[in-house]
């Protein structure tokens, strides 16, 4: 009986260890994320203070620059969302729209 016991301890112990920390496989590298990050920062901001047209473009050209450079489904739903936010600040809903599909 108390073998049983100590094998059931060990066993839950050890199950346990292995999942300590949960990982995230991708292959965007820390800079592209930074930039994906300095992106989210742009449109919050415009998005806050009323965005002139020079700012929307100078923001839309940073959405271009980041599309296509990583494989990543993750990555590419959280681009094409800002893309969206971008596209209803420009007012471009049928833009927005296809974008929100995109990001889903």
């Amino acid at each position: 009986m108390m073998l049983k016991l100590l094998f059931l301890v060990s066993i839950t112990f050890l199950g346990c260890q292995s999942l300590q920390k949960d990982l995230l496989i991708t292959s965007a590298d820390e800079k592209t994320y930074e930039s994906l990050a300095g992106l989210e920062e742009t449109v919050i901001r415009l998005d806050g203070a009323g965005a002139g047209r020079d700012e929307l473009a100078s923001a839309r050209q940073q959405v271009t620059t980041l599309q296509g450079s990583v494989a990543d489904s993750d990555f590419e739903a959280h681009l094409a969302a800002w893309s969206g936010r971008l596209y209803l600040m420009e007012g471009k809903t049928a833009d927005a729209q296809r974008e929100y599909r995109r990001s889903q």
